[in-house]
């Protein structure tokens, strides 16, 4: 199950838990998650929790205009597992006024 955001920044800020409402914003079954995301312009950074835990912390997202490649701008890639019924929250922080795309990917384990 794949979902492919798109969330504009008039400035500077952050959008916290861009994943609400999406069929994703609870994990619909246990699976590996796959997470990227690139800007439009300016510079930001990716904070994403799954439950109470944080799996990454402030990682760079690139400014390169277009959708989410794999591997390059993915920040995980099947390593981080996924309870049936966990929230997924996804925090987006930048510098200036851009477009994100945030690409999720989960794949139930087998």
């Amino acid at each position: 199950m794949k979902v492919t955001l798109a969330n504009t920044f008039a400035a500077a800020g952050t959008q916290r838990n861009i994943l609400a409402g999406t069929n994703l914003e609870y994990a619909p079954f246990t699976g590996k998650i796959r997470l990227g995301a690139t800007l439009s312009a300016s510079t930001g950074s990716l904070s994403a929790f799954a439950g109470s835990d944080q799996f990454i912390d402030q990682a760079y997202i690139p400014p390169v205009n277009r959708v989410p490649l794999l591997p390059e701008d993915f920040m995980v890639i099947d390593e981080v597992f996924i309870a049936q019924g966990e929230q997924i929250k996804i925090d987006i922080s930048v510098n200036g006024a851009c477009t994100s795309l945030t690409s999720v990917e989960l794949t139930p384990i087998e």
